[in-house]
This record gives C-alpha cells, sequence and structure tokens, in this order.
C-alpha cells in the first residue's frame, strides 16, 4: 500500500453553534446516572446523551491517534450536529429502561412532541438565541480533556463525579469480568491478541498477569492518579469546572445543587422535588438508592453505612491480593482526604 499523500491543509469547523456545551464526566459507577436527570431538567438544558465518541476522541489525539486539528474540527462538528438533532427530535432514544431514554428525563412529552415539528435554519437560531445547552455524558475524558477547552472554550461546563473507590469495585468487577463481551466498547489496545483497555497503554503486560479483583483495583488506583494529575493541571490553566463527590450529592443535596446551579448559571427545574424523590435524594445512608443489578450495584440491605462498607471491603479483601489492598488502602487515604465524608471515618 502506497503511503497518504500529505495534505497542508488542517481541518476546521466552520460556523459552530455559541451554545453551552455541558460534560458529566467520571468513572464507570461513580452516580453520574443520578446527576443527569437534576442537570437535564434545569432550564435550556437537553436530556442527556450517552455518546463514546467524544471520549474516543479525546482518547485517540492523547495517544497520537489523531491530530489535534482533526479532533478539534470532530468534536465541535459532532456536538453541532447532536444539539441539532436534539431539537429536531432525531436520533431519540425512547428505551423505557435506559437512563438516558426519555422516560427518565422530567420533560417527556417535550421529545414526544419533537417527532412531529418540523427542521432546518430556525432551529439553529433557536439553539444559538436561547443558549440551549448540549448536554453529554462520558467516561473518563477529563483525563484527556485539553482539547475540549480549546474546542469549546467558555462554553465547555465540566463536572466531573467521583466516588469513593470502596463503593466502586463491584461495579468494575462486574466491568472487567465482561470486558472481551462484543457488548464492551471501551477503547483498547490490541497486545498480540490480548485486549487491553486504553488506559493500561503503558504497562499492558502487568495487565494480562492480574486477576479480575487486582486489575479492578489497580485499574482505578490507575485512574485516580491520572484525575488528581488531571486536576492539577487543569487548576494551573485557570480553567473553570466542577468536581461532585457520589458522596456529597447524596446526603448534602440542597448544597451541592446550589453549587451545580452557580457553575451552571441555571435554575433549577420547577419539578425538582420530584426529581429528587426519583433519585432518592437525599439519604440519610448512602447505598439506600436505586439499585442497578445491569452494573453490579445494589440496593442495600444492612442499616448503618458502616456494616455496609465494611460489606463491601470484605468482597473485595476476598478476591484481591494483599499487595494489592496495600496499594488501595493509599487511594482510599487520598479520595478521604480530596472528599472527606462519613466514609472516611471508616477507613483504619
Amino acid at each position: 500500500m502506497s503511503a497518504p499523500k500529505t495534505i497542508d491543509m488542517k481541518f476546521k469547523k466552520f460556523s459552530p453553534l455559541n451554545n453551552d456545551v455541558i460534560i458529566v464526566d467520571g468513572l464507570w459507577g461513580s452516580g453520574k446516572s443520578m446527576l443527569a436527570p437534576i442537570i437535564g431538567g434545569m432550564s435550556m438544558v437537553e436530556k442527556h446523551k450517552l455518546n463514546p465518541i467524544y471520549e474516543y476522541m479525546c482518547c485517540l489525539n492523547e495517544v497520537g491517534k489523531m491530530s489535534d486539528d482533526a479532533c478539534v474540527a470532530l468534536l465541535k462538528t459532532y456536538a453541532d450536529m447532536d444539539q441539532y438533532h436534539n431539537v429536531i427530535g432525531r436520533e431519540v432514544n425512547f428505551r423505557w429502561t435506559d437512563d438516558s431514554g426519555v422516560r427518565n428525563n422530567p420533560n417527556t412529552l417535550r421529545y414526544i412532541s419533537r417527532l412531529f415539528g418540523g427542521e432546518g435554519e430556525v432551529y439553529i437560531d433557536m439553539i444559538n438565541d436561547n443558549n440551549i445547552a448540549l448536554f453529554l455524558m462520558t467516561h473518563n475524558i477529563m483525563l484527556t480533556s485539553g482539547l475540549l477547552y480549546e474546542s469549546f472554550g467558555d462554553r465547555l461546563k465540566l463536572i466531573q463525579m467521583v466516588r469513593h473507590p470502596v463503593y466502586l469495585f463491584e461495579h468494575w468487577y462486574t466491568y472487567l469480568s465482561r470486558f472481551d463481551s462484543t457488548r464492551e466498547f471501551t477503547l483498547s489496545f490490541d497486545d498480540d491478541g490480548y485486549k487491553i483497555p486504553w488506559f493500561w497503554k503503558d504497562c499492558p503486560s502487568d495487565y494480562k498477569e492480574l486477576a479480575i479483583g487486582d486489575k479492578v483495583i489497580r485499574s482505578m488506583i490507575l485512574l485516580y492518579n491520572l484525575l488528581f494529575d488531571s486536576i492539577g493541571e487543569l487548576n494551573k490553566k485557570d480553567v473553570r469546572f466542577l468536581v461532585v463527590s457520589f458522596e456529597s450529592l447524596a446526603m448534602d443535596t440542597k448544597n451541592i445543587l446550589k453549587k451545580i446551579e452557580d457553575y451552571l448559571e441555571r435554575p433549577h427545574s420547577e419539578k425538582i422535588d420530584k426529581i429528587l424523590k426519583k433519585q432518592k435524594l437525599p439519604r440519610e445512608q448512602l447505598s439506600k438508592g436505586k439499585g442497578l443489578l445491569n452494573y453490579g450495584w445494589r440496593k442495600s440491605k444492612r442499616n448503618s453505612d458502616k456494616e455496609d462498607y465494611n460489606d463491601y471491603l470484605e468482597f473485595i479483601r476476598k478476591n484481591t491480593s494483599e499487595s494489592t489492598l496495600n496499594e488501595f488502602d493509599v487511594l482510599i487515604a487520598r479520595y478521604n482526604k480530596e472528599w472527606p465524608s462519613i466514609l472516611s471515618q471508616f477507613h483504619k
């Protein structure tokens, strides 16, 4: 095959929209689905869209597989296309059980009525004139977010969800146990026929040798360390973002809602009480929420957070090596320092 012809021109998205782009990001199982209906019910915010293409593009650029100009042009193009399709009722998710489906948005009838509406430039003007925000949910995009800010500038409103590592383990155990499934769409490398998650790119041989439980914890350690680094770098650049912990949203709901409202500069929905009730917010016990068995998450049968914590920790100990547990202990201490909660007191 002959070498591809070099093109001197750079890709560029012309005449982009000027609306806000809200992204709720986080590790798998961090609680994004709990936050999504709250933001999706705010004034002039679209229903959240789970489209991995954004994180794929940022990841490909981060590992040198996509040029900066191509990545920026595609990010802008997809964002504009997704938002235009949103407001004309194209590609709407009507799956009844999906978190991103219209049933889980407080404005269900709005999306049904759009199926019978029009299209054209008038909808572009409507998006721009009313600053109708595109709302995306992503996984780990903050770790590769440099070009997001270059693409969207002040339009970007990035909210990072974090969750206590002990409470992530079961979800991640399920995730990595079925990692080789055809229905698993994490961007991955091929290392001599072995599927390697993109975030293990620097040490694929280590990943291949680990048992599932050790893979889970070392993956969390790897990703959280990358997150700590990313937060530090973004702070140096003086760009705006907001970190929300699952624990604070669940138990200090009122104050966190105010922070989100101030950051996004949008009022909460008049239906906010109904939204919070459906999400079981606020809570007196962290695990007394919605059970998501498809993701290895279950409603608590315990009577206290301490009992829950010890229950999860016992499961982790049974499925993890001692050396990995020692490293996990360091991560827990760092998490508790960054985002203290009722769980911090249970760490020994």
